[in-house]
């Protein structure tokens, strides 16, 4: 688990990359029009970068513009409620992990029942973060296959394995590098966000038929 007072704070260059892959589409047509950015000329390429020849980041870089170009374009109020919402669920989605892993995983009889809802919470910010963020799609992990939880003791295991995901998530290069674009980051955050997702789910359903057992 991550320690509380690194992972929430959330920095103003954390949200300064967040805002760049929001405002990216409009940027672009910016680009494609008039040959003016936002704050002002569009940068060339320098001359050493051929246009049959593009470096890998180039290609990168285009790659990912035309990923977030597909998607709907925002309003300047969805754009600003957007960022909101992603600071404020990035921050939360930490909160709820850390307090149900220090109740859970220490305890020898964990309270399913809190865990199953602790875990709805998580699923509900992490759908909302991949809605709010446009992460380019990734292909499903085939080889990573959950193990359903006929015992506390696997219970715990694919709660840490979650708890691993939120962290590797959250610690993503694009919340921390406002300079770098890098789409195979983008596409890693957004593979770790689907993982969250459905073991989120999964584990929540485990948790509610371990909580009936223990009942009865």
């Amino acid at each position: 688990m991550g320690t509380a007072n690194s992972s929430f704070h959330i920095s103003l260059q954390r949200l300064a990359v967040v805002a760049i892959l929001l405002l990216l589409p409009a940027l672009v047509a910016a680009q494609g029009g008039r040959g003016q950015g936002v704050d002002g000329p569009v940068r060339k390429p320098a001359p050493r970068d051929q246009p049959n020849n593009p470096s890998v980041r180039e290609r990168q870089f285009r790659m990912l513009e035309m990923e977030l170009e597909a998607a709907n374009a925002r309003t300047p109020e969805e754009q600003k409620l957007a960022l909101e919402q992603i600071a404020e669920d990035y921050k939360q989605i930490q909160l709820i992990n850390n307090k149900m892993m220090a109740a859970s995983i220490p305890a020898r009889e964990p309270n399913f029942l809190n865990i199953s809802q602790s875990l709805s919470e998580i699923r509900k910010l992490a759908n909302r973060l991949r809605n709010n963020l446009r992460l380019p799609n990734v292909e499903t992990d085939a080889k990573d296959e959950y193990q359903r939880a006929v015992d506390t003791a696997r219970l715990k295991s694919n709660l840490l394995a979650l708890d691993k995901s939120i962290m590797t998530f959250v610690g993503n290069a694009i919340f921390k590098n406002p300079d770098v674009m890098n789409l195979e980051e983008a596409k890693n955050a957004r593979r770790e966000l689907e993982t969250i997702i459905r073991n989120s789910q999964l584990i929540a359903k485990d948790a509610e038929v371990l909580n009936k057992s223990s009942a009865k």
